[in-house]
């Protein structure tokens, strides 16, 4: 994996400049083809995940995506 891409991974993506995202996309897809990245690269993808919770306006969707979210993180353990 590149070198300073912690804050890449920690930046909002509707914060990234073009280049930036350039720089992500080309991260994730090397991630996944270094095993050894697999896990902060699926870490990342969970992080975009939860956000999506945050987008939802009724209650109840928000639980059923929570419960959904929950058991697919539990199933990676």
């Amino acid at each position: 994996m590149q070198k300073r891409t912690k804050y890449l991974l920690l930046k909002n993506p509707n914060n990234l400049t073009k280049k930036d995202k350039v720089r992500l996309d080309e991260t994730l897809r090397n991630g996944f083809k270094e095993e050894q990245h697999l896990d902060t690269v699926q870490a990342y993808g969970l992080v975009l995940e939860f956000k999506k919770m945050f987008d939802y306006k009724k209650p109840s969707y928000v639980i059923k995506y929570f419960l959904f979210f929950f058991i697919a993180v539990d199933k990676l353990n």
